[in-house]
């Protein structure tokens, strides 16, 4: 019994060997929860950025200004992130602040950006006079070359007071000529002509001359016809020519299309079955325009429907715009 038992004693395990199984098992761990904690992290920032990202194309920005807002998003700490979803004022001073400290955007850019995000009582009033302006809203004021972004503070009969984070009045005159720039959703840009009165460390008077014109992001549609094609999106091959959508383009514009459907009979069906679509329209010399929108009824007539695009590309939108250009455009009219 003695030797059996002698042949049965468990083997030794040295110290070292101990110590490298537990640190083994340390790094290990560590290593794991990191990894874990970092992809968790990946996938908070990503669910937050497509939450934020469908807020942007409900307020139709183009791709450059989502862009913008993509770069500003990411330079968020997480307490940031939950600031700018937590309420609309503390997102436009987080943003206000991100742009006064990044010169990357063009101040008549920024005032496009903030007016869309952050629509006030007269966004969607048309510009003819200074009587159409508001106090408090977002402007970009350009003087001997030199752009700022302010906000408006007092309107009078023809004079705006105006108000500056970063102004330099020491830069320029009196009586220098001046342009005043405003954003209105549904019309696009405005250039008013004018002279700066007044100086202040922060503020300035403009003097409107009465001169206005059109700028930058004029949303103009035109009446045409044109095959227009919608596939699901994400796109499942085996279910493409079941829920797919064939129709004739009504209006068109440059931020959505009003179209007649081939089988108007189907539409309620696969339009309540797919939230994202691609759409395809064939234009001039060929050119297929593509972009990814959303597709709903018309309020206002029956068996009328109005694709909103959501990704268009700067190339794919002056494409349009020249199309647009060739059939007797007006004012976009068509939502």
């Amino acid at each position: 019994m003695v030797i059996i038992a002698e042949y049965m004693e468990w083997p030794k395990i040295s110290f070292w060997v101990v110590t490298s199984f537990i640190t083994f098992f340390v790094v290990w761990y560590i290593g794991w929860s990191l990894i874990k904690g970092r992809y968790q992290k990946d996938i908070r920032e990503q669910v937050h950025w497509h939450i934020l990202l469908s807020n942007l194309n409900k307020h139709n920005l183009i791709s450059k200004e989502i862009q913008f807002i993509k770069q500003f998003f990411s330079t968020l700490d997480n307490d940031g992130k939950i600031l700018i979803f937590d309420s609309r004022r503390h997102f436009r001073e987080i943003l206000m602040q991100y742009i006064r400290e990044n010169e990357g955007m063009e101040s008549e850019q920024t005032v496009n950006i903030v007016q869309k995000l952050f629509p006030n009582k007269g966004h969607d009033r048309d510009v003819d006079s200074l009587h159409d302006l508001y106090a408090g809203e977002t402007v970009a004021l350009e003087i001997d070359d030199i752009h700022y972004l302010g906000s408006i503070i007092k309107i009078y009969q023809n004079e705006v007071v105006l108000h500056f984070e970063d102004f330099k009045p020491e830069l320029h005159r009196v009586g220098g000529k001046s342009f005043l720039y405003v954003y209105r959703m549904k019309s696009g840009g405005y250039l008013l002509e004018g002279t700066v009165k007044e100086f202040t460390p922060d503020s300035c008077v403009f003097h409107y001359l009465g001169h206005l014109q059109l700028k930058g992001q004029q949303h103009l549609m035109c009446n045409m016809e044109a095959e227009i094609i919608g596939i699901p999106w994400p796109i499942v091959p085996k279910k493409v020519s079941a829920n797919r959508i064939d129709g004739t383009t009504v209006k068109v514009s440059d931020r959505a299309i009003s179209f007649h459907a081939k089988y108007p009979e189907e539409m309620d069906y696969k339009i309540r079955r797919n939230d994202l679509w691609t759409i395809q329209v064939r234009l001039k010399e060929g050119y297929k325009f593509t972009c990814r929108g959303t597709i709903s009824e018309s309020t206002e007539m029956k068996e009328l429907y109005i694709c909103h695009f959501l990704d268009i590309q700067e190339t794919a939108r002056k494409v349009l715009f020249a199309e647009i250009a060739e059939h007797n455009p007006v004012r976009e009219k068509l939502l």
